[in-house]
């Protein structure tokens, strides 16, 4: 039971950081208006472009 209340919290936690991560993504896309790429997952080439 233990294990199963671990598990669920890293999932959690994970769930957190990828909202985290997409805020930030949609931040960095108004801030250097590229907001013409539908694209708004964070493993996305041009999430990593705009981080550096």
């Amino acid at each position: 039971m233990e294990t199963l209340k671990i598990y669920l919290k890293q999932e959690k936690e994970k769930e957190q950081k990828q909202r985290e991560a997409e805020a930030k993504f949609a931040e960095l896309k108004d801030k250097y208006q590229a907001t013409k790429y539908p694209d708004r997952s964070i493993s996305s080439k041009l999430f990593s472009i705009l981080k550096n």
